[in-house]
């Protein structure tokens, strides 16, 4: 899942589990479209018996530079725990090396409870973007915190970069009924110039 193509290079995360052992891993995938074969694997995160009831998940997103966000949770599932223990934003370099971090737990009003990335994705200037069900989180390059798009009921369906380099995102107007296309202003925390016959998950518009 969360394939990406960048450049000759195919990217893709894995899940795999082995019930001999009972560990677990996911890990990103690089594979060259060119040599027709795998060239690189980073391990996002493990779990083994030893670990217990903490468990990690991870999401990733390479940026055009070759390094990478990632969005790590860490949470205790026992009875006694049952909550969330890390909610971090990491930026790694091309080399793999981490290079800053973030706990998104600061950064959200509610520390992160019931927040889901949809989309993760980084620009030209080298700022990130963190979209959620219904907010955008805004970063710079070395993740500090810039601003918050609340969006409030509408649902964020997904976001990326236009051809012409700017931010944009799919989301579901309530007051127009139907979906929309809106440009994602960075310097002012805000929606920008919106855009109407989006084409929404069903395929309509």
């Amino acid at each position: 899942y969360r394939f990406q193509i960048i450049g000759d290079n195919l990217y893709f995360i894995s899940y795999s589990y082995d019930e001999a052992t009972q560990e677990s891993e996911q890990v990103l995938y690089t594979y060259s479209l060119a040599q027709q074969k795998e060239t690189d694997r980073f391990i996002l995160t493990q779990h083994s018996p030893e670990d217990g009831d903490v468990y990690r998940s991870a999401d990733a997103y390479l940026l055009a530079d070759g390094g990478m966000i990632v969005c790590e949770r860490t949470y205790d599932s026992s009875e006694e725990g049952d909550e969330e223990t890390s909610f971090l934003l990491k930026r790694y370099d091309p080399g793999h090396t981490l290079i800053a971090q973030t706990d998104l737990q600061d950064v959200l009003e509610d520390g992160g409870e019931g927040f889901y990335v949809q989309s993760m994705f980084g620009d030209s200037e080298g700022r990130i973007y963190v979209v959620g069900d219904s907010t955008i989180l805004l970063f710079d390059a070395e993740l500090n915190k810039k601003g918050v798009i609340d969006a409030g009921d509408t649902y964020l369906n997904a976001a990326g970069l236009g051809k012409d380099g700017k931010a944009y995102v799919n989301m579901y107007e309530p007051m127009q009924n139907m979906p929309v296309i809106k440009e994602i202003d960075f310097e002012k925390a805000d929606f920008g110039e919106s855009f109407a016959g989006a084409v929404n998950e069903n395929g309509n518009t």
